[in-house]
């Protein structure tokens, strides 16, 4: 190894250990507070400022979605800590574009802003929370609280349910739909790959389970094999929409190109999979916020997360 290179990995080493570090002594912070609140302290109220990440540490969309959803959860099971909440994506991340705004999470989104009470203190949500609040939301959070979080605070821009609407009105002809997720690319760094062919099965499983041999289906995935694939095994029943995608294996939200579009197809697509009659996906925040926007859409997973 040369010199150069073994520089660059203890200084990535030492960077992650660092990170770890302030991770633990922050969880015991906020362990203690809890703790003391509970028992009757007062403590002067903070107003919770979420920043997405940046850098080397960004995060594909619905990983962000996923931080504000935990930091909401977070908020309300603390009225003794908190009074006020925002939601600043700011001049950063994978999403940002200069020409849409300053704050990329209202690119989609509604403003989301909880007045702070007059004598709260801001206090800006540290890397390691803001990665706390996601992965619970991701492994842990219940699927019913997770909704009613969405369902409390979130609201899609008139401007993207619109889209929404034109689409699902004109391609699924306003049917019922399977709906497929099919997370490719470098999600096998967290999730063994599945294989197509067990998609196609999974399908035809559903189409008998219906009793319907014919029918829409739509297709959500970073991967233009796999779409491929799909069109190939259901000739005329795919439906898919025209979007930039992956055809060597680099994740989407890591290609160049505009951050906003990209942002936007992810938002349209998983709205558009919780509008169908069920949905067979794979490991991936996108799919699972589907089962978030609605919770009572029958969902079949293929494969495990590692």
């Amino acid at each position: 190894m040369s010199r150069r290179r073994a520089i660059a990995l203890a200084e990535r080493l030492g960077s992650r250990v660092a990170w770890y570090s302030r991770r633990t002594a922050g969880r015991a912070r906020v362990a203690v507070r809890d703790v003391l609140c509970s028992a009757g302290a007062r403590f002067r109220p903070e107003c919770l400022i979420l920043d997405c990440a940046s850098g080397a540490e960004a995060s594909g969309l619905f990983s962000e979605v996923a931080a504000v959803v935990g930091c909401l959860a977070h908020y309300e099971a603390r009225p003794g800590l908190y009074a006020g909440l925002r939601v600043d994506f700011q001049d950063h991340g994978l999403y940002y574009e200069p020409a849409a705004g300053a704050n990329w999470w209202e690119y989609y989104f509604e403003p989301v802003v909880i007045p702070p009470a007059s004598d709260a203190i801001e206090r800006k949500v540290p890397t390691w929370q803001h990665d706390d609040f996601a992965e619970y939301v991701e492994l842990e959070m219940p699927r019913d609280v997770a909704a009613a979080v969405i369902k409390r605070h979130i609201r899609v821009k008139e401007s993207v349910q619109n889209e929404v609407d034109r689409y699902w009105a004109e391609a699924t002809k306003g049917t019922g739909a399977i709906g497929i997720h099919y997370r490719g690319t470098d999600k096998w760094e967290g999730a063994p790959p599945v294989p197509y062919d067990a998609v196609t099965a999974a399908v035809r499983e559903a189409r008998v389970a219906a009793g319907a041999a014919r029918g829409r289906i739509f297709v959500a995935t970073d991967e233009q094999a796999f779409l491929d694939h799909m069109r190939a095994a259901f000739p005329g029943d795919v439906v898919s929409r025209e979007m930039p995608r992956s055809v060597d294996g680099t994740a989407l939200h890591k290609m160049a190109g505009n951050g906003f579009r990209k942002g936007q197809d992810a938002v349209i697509d998983c709205l558009l999979l919780a509008r169908c009659a069920q949905l067979i996906r794979t490991d991936s925040d996108l799919g699972l916020f589907a089962t978030f926007f609605n919770p009572d859409l029958p969902v079949r997973l293929l494969g495990t997360p590692l």
